[in-house]
């Protein structure tokens, strides 16, 4: 989700759109040099493949070079690209050569990993998820006027707003002292999103004081 108090007009024209949906991501690290035999699992949309450092069996192998973490991440890498570089996108990083970064290529297909061998000491995994299918979806502006009874609810000020989508994707929020006086508050309490709900809940944060402006750009379906 996106908050950014900073954004002082609309990033996305109101209305329905068909979504293109989103690609999961994700990257493998080698902090170390792996061992001989050390595995890690790549699942895309349910199909799994298993990659081994220097392995005689079942398992894709790619070939460890010691003492040369760069080429046995471009090892792995290549292996990966065999393998499923139809369904995966992948690449070493120019600058963190230990890195193979990941782009399922399906939006909406899902990206995990089994654990590694060693419990990733010597390879990382992670799955940023992100991935979304494509759908039709909506966006449009919701404006909210803080009352009185706001800032008393729930003891710490509570502001509940039910945009009537089953899910939000995406938000931007911006709150202004009053429709007057157009200045910004950065907003630091909670928030909280649940389904279609959005709430702000000032404990620990700035206090909302009735007449504050709430401006939202939703994304969702």
């Amino acid at each position: 989700m996106l908050y950014d108090h900073r954004l002082n007009s609309a990033i996305w024209a109101t209305g329905a759109f068909v979504d293109r949906g989103r690609c999961a991501t994700g990257h493998v690290r080698m902090r170390t040099l792996v061992n001989a035999n050390d595995v890690i699992a790549i699942t895309v949309n349910g199909v799994t493949v298993t990659y081994e450092a220097d392995g005689v069996g079942a398992n894709v192998n790619y070939v460890r070079t010691p003492a040369d973490i760069p080429t046995t991440t471009a090892a792995l890498r290549a292996a990966i690209l065999g393998a499923q570089g139809a369904v995966l996108a992948s690449a070493v990083h120019a600058v963190d050569t230990d890195t193979i970064d990941l782009r399922v290529v399906a939006p909406g297909a899902a990206l995990a990993f089994g654990a590694p061998t060693g419990g990733g000491a010597r390879l990382y995994a992670q799955d940023n998820g992100l991935e979304l299918a494509p759908a039709n979806r909506s966006v449009y502006q919701i404006q909210r006027t803080v009352t009185a009874e706001d800032v008393l609810r729930n003891a710490n000020g509570r502001v509940h707003i039910d945009t009537g989508l089953t899910n939000i994707r995406a938000y931007v929020l911006r709150l202004i002292t009053s429709n007057v006086l157009n200045t910004e508050i950065l907003y630091s309490g909670n928030i909280t999103v649940v389904g279609g709900v959005i709430e702000l809940d000032s404990a620990g944060g700035v206090d909302l004081a009735a007449g504050n402006i709430i401006m939202l750009e939703v994304e969702g379906d």
